[in-house]
C-alpha cells in the first residue's frame, strides 16, 4: 500500500508539473505526511536515525514543494 501511495504522489508530482500546480500540491502534501508518518514508524521500530533519515529529507522536500506551490 505504501508503495502504491508513493508511486501516485510521484506521477501526481510530474502530471501536475506539466497540467495542474494544484495537482502539485496535493500530491507533495500527501507525500510529506507519508514520509513523515513514515520516519515515526521507524523512529518507534529503533531503527538507526542514518536508516531513518531518508524518510525524514524526503518529508521536508515535499513540504517545501507544497508550500512553494500552495502560496504561489
Amino acid at each position: 500500500m505504501t508503495g502504491v501511495l508513493q508511486i501516485l504522489g510521484g506521477l501526481g508530482l510530474i502530471v501536475g508539473y506539466f497540467y495542474s500546480p494544484i495537482l502539485i500540491s496535493v500530491s507533495s502534501g500527501s507525500l510529506a505526511l507519508l514520509m513523515l508518518l513514515g520516519f515515526g514508524v521507524r523512529i518507534k521500530i529503533k531503527d538507526s536515525i542514518l536508516a531513518s533519515l531518508p524518510s525524514l529529507l524526503y518529508a521536508i522536500l515535499n513540504l517545501y514543494i507544497f508550500l512553494q506551490y500552495t502560496f504561489i
